[in-house]
């Protein structure tokens, strides 16, 4: 008990100097110091409290120009707010665990009662929306995306997530149908030369159809089957997938709604559809994505359309989105 006290007693004292005291004494100190050792000061300024409000005068904008830049202008805070996220284990899981728990309650709850549609949309709507861009705009955009060569680092954070998304997953496959598995192509080269890869089949148990509408360029290593064509246009026998998979797709959908029910049915009973997207903490205008969302939104789409929601694993924290791995169940 004592020892607890000295601690927070210790704690209470480093915060208060560090806040309150040691930035006032320092400035203090600085300016008495530079004032008396510097000789020729005294000899322009001989009245010492009008060097003092000289000083604070120039001092304080400048402390305020500076602190302003360094909060919006630099990746030196974002750096600081990334190292404070992944040191501290209840901000690391803040989100999955409270915040995503408390919409999936929320958006259950609201089902339960069977509150109108209109209304939960509007509470949806209300917290965040969805932010709508024309559909065959965006699949040029990604076409011509997929042929530019990307910025090294971001290419290797492309790749790294796709392997932890394959973590992430890791049951079998069964029969797997991948949603929207692209056109083969990343950064100007094929999925396989530069190593990006999401799924690994066991080609003697598992069997994975690739669907978009994009025709392939170079077919993934990791698929049996393609389809060319819209899951929205799909009609798949009921109860015949294993598995779906949607990495990165969800967002590119011309009719989210209409293809998750696709999915739901499609699957069999407690089949599992794997989610990797985006989630932005506020809707806005992308012309690479028809479909902004937001937590909300995915949470309503997923839980409209009959699924059990399972896990939810977050991968980024520091940037205004967040990716994010989703696990739900065919009821």
């Amino acid at each position: 008990m004592i020892k607890n006290k000295l601690y927070r007693a210790w704690f209470y004292f480093r915060t208060g100097f560090s806040i309150y005291l040691s930035l006032p004494i320092t400035i203090i100190g600085l300016v008495t110091t530079t004032y008396y050792l510097i000789p020729f000061i005294k000899y322009i300024i001989p009245d010492y409290p009008f060097f003092i409000l000289l000083a604070t005068a120039i001092i304080f904008p400048l402390g305020i120009a500076f602190g302003y830049y360094h909060y919006k202008r630099t990746d030196l805070y974002k750096t600081e707010q990334t190292i404070n996220a992944e040191t501290n284990p209840y901000m690391v899981n803040k989100i999955p665990q409270v915040n995503i728990a408390f919409w999936i309650a929320y958006v259950q709850l609201l089902k339960k009662f069977n509150i109108p549609t209109d209304d939960i949309e509007k509470i949806i709507n209300d917290s965040g929306g969805l932010i709508e861009t024309k559909w065959e705009d965006t699949q040029k955009e990604y076409l011509d995306w997929s042929k530019k060569p990307l910025n090294e680092e971001y290419l290797n954070q492309i790749i790294e997530i796709g392997l932890k998304f394959n973590n992430f997953i890791g049951k079998p496959l069964g029969r797997c149908l991948d949603v929207g598995c692209g056109n083969g192509m990343i950064s100007g080269k094929s999925y396989e030369e530069v190593g990006y890869q999401y799924l690994f089949p066991n080609p003697e148990k598992d069997y994975v159809i690739g669907l978009d509408p994009l025709p392939l360029i170079k077919e993934p290593k990791w698929i049996n089957e393609f389809i060319q064509n819209k899951i929205e246009n799909m009609h798949f026998p009921d109860e015949y997938f294993d598995t779906v998979v949607m990495a990165t797709s969800l967002e590119h959908l011309e009719d989210p709604d209409e293809a998750l029910h696709t999915i739901h049915d499609a699957l069999k009973p407690s089949g599992r559809l794997y989610i990797w997207m985006t989630v932005h903490l506020r809707p806005f205008h992308d012309p690479h994505h028809p479909n902004c969302f937001t937590i909300y939104d995915v949470l309503d789409l997923l839980i409209g359309n009959d699924f059990k929601l399972g896990e939810i694993y977050r991968e980024d924290f520091s940037n205004i989105a967040d990716t994010v791995f989703i696990k739900v169940e065919r009821r």
